[in-house]
């Protein structure tokens, strides 16, 4: 190729793996990305060649697919605590999911019950949190970092009362899809639990993945980014003839790329 005197734009492709995983931001590191493109030139009539280099950070957006029909996820536990010689919790929870993948900005509707068997305690602050957990490797040296996502606070439990569970929580748009290969230093994980404030704990494990034709999330899992707390609808405000989940929601936020090289 001979090129004149000028600028001149040159279009070029780069095809990525499919399995490639996305740039992720942690806590205790890092996937990230950069370009690197060189070309070499011969001067005329010398013939004498040089090398043009440069290099620009990059930003890939994987895709992890997930199996839309995986089994569902019901537990059922009988919880009790102890101080003393008194009892302070005597509760039943049911804990129930149709499916434990789903993809990023959809809702997962949970079901169930949470029955307080106390005559005087309250069950206080039943809500249904989504959490991350994030496991690095580096040689012998392993660390881990949990980041709370969403939480939906559903209510409290009066003594000889039973809180019904029909609630559904939404993943966020930009939620980082799960990430477990063994030849990756960082592994991408989630759970979904139930969770009592200070009484009981109850967690599933679910798979965030990415839809399909569609780019995937990216999330910069740092510490400074807040998570998002919503509050059940009361009974009152919330139509009992549909039968489909609340419109919890989370704003998208749709980021393009473009590069462009120029050559004189």
């Amino acid at each position: 190729m001979v090129l004149a005197e000028g600028y001149h734009r040159l279009p070029m492709l780069l095809m990525l793996p499919t399995n490639l995983p996305g740039s992720f931001d942690g806590k205790y590191g890092a996937i990230a990305y950069r370009i690197v493109v060189k070309f070499s030139l011969r001067r005329f009539p010398s013939g004498e060649e040089a090398m043009l280099e440069t290099e620009s950070e990059a930003v890939v957006w994987g895709s992890t697919p997930i199996n839309p029909s995986t089994p569902s996820f019901c537990i059922q536990r009988h919880l009790r605590k102890k101080a003393l010689c008194f009892n302070r919790l005597d509760c039943n929870v049911t804990f129930e999911l149709d499916r434990c993948a789903f993809v990023a900005g959809e809702h997962i509707l949970v079901t169930g019950q949470v029955v307080n068997n106390h005559a005087t305690s309250v069950v206080k602050h039943v809500s249904i949190e989504l959490r991350q957990k994030v496991h690095y490797t580096s040689g012998e040296a392993k660390k881990t970092d949990t980041r709370l996502i969403t939480r939906l606070v559903c209510g409290s439990v009066a003594p000889a009362n039973v809180l019904p569970l029909h609630h559904s929580i939404q993943i966020p748009y930009d939620c980082y899809p799960s990430l477990e290969r063994r030849s990756i230093n960082i592994q991408v994980s989630y759970v979904l639990l139930l969770t009592s404030l200070g009484n009981f704990t109850v967690e599933a494990p679910i798979v965030i993945g990415t839809r399909a034709a569609c780019p995937s999330p990216l999330s910069i899992t740092s510490g400074d980014k807040s998570s998002s707390v919503y509050y059940c609808t009361p009974p009152s405000e919330h139509d009992s003839a549909n039968d489909g989940p609340p419109p919890y929601s989370t704003h998208p936020q749709v980021c393009y790329l473009i590069w462009r090289f120029a050559f004189k």
